[in-house]
């Protein structure tokens, strides 16, 4: 297991703090963004839905009444 994590201890044994720092944070950064993009891609295909029904509803109600 050691083997395994090797390459990135002694990235990090290399670095200062303020470098360790900016690479966890771009660690951490890469999955938030594609997540974020997920959910904004999937949050506009509910919007542009939800906006067809509410036309088709409309266009019910007028022939309705």
């Amino acid at each position: 297991m050691k083997k395994v994590f090797l390459p990135a201890v002694t990235l990090m044994n290399k670095l200062n703090y303020a470098q360790k720092f900016t690479v966890l944070g771009l660690i951490y950064a890469v999955p938030v963004t594609l997540i974020m993009f997920t959910l904004y891609s999937h949050i506009s295909t509910v919007i542009v839905t939800s906006q067809r029904q509410s036309q088709g509803i409309t266009l019910i109600n007028s022939i309705t009444h």
